[in-house]
């Protein structure tokens, strides 16, 4: 009689480590004319363990940097602004009201060069 072949479940919940490890944004209002709340979260890279996670995966964290920083990008890809940011978690309030109506892509980078962008827009 053939023997039945059992495969292991597969976990949903699993996170691959670059998954895992992009770091948490929300951008609104998007569109905007002005002030753009970005909300956004490192606490995953501050547990316990996570430091030598990291190493073990390959990733060194960029020297003198705090938590991260946000870019903002033109649609042409030319760098506008850097924002260092301090805290693990905040709502940031960035100002854009000076730019001219148009797409520009907001990056945010935590210290081990893992980053998520969203295309803001402004009117």
């Amino acid at each position: 009689m053939p023997e039945d072949i059992i495969q292991p479940k597969r976990n949903k919940a699993f996170k691959t480590p670059k998954y895992l490890f992009t770091p948490e944004i929300k951008v609104y209002p998007n569109p905007t004319d002005g002030i753009l709340q970005v909300e956004y979260n490192f606490e995953t890279l501050k547990q316990e363990g996570i430091e030598v996670l990291m190493k073990t995966l390959g990733y060194t964290p960029e020297p003198n940097c705090e938590n991260g920083s946000i870019y903002i990008y033109s649609n042409k890809g030319q760098l506008l602004e850097t924002i260092p940011l301090y805290n693990l978690e905040e709502i940031k309030n960035i100002d854009i009201s000076s730019y001219p109506a148009g797409i520009y892509i907001l990056e945010i980078h935590d210290c081990y060069k893992n980053s998520n962008s969203l295309k803001i827009t402004k009117q």
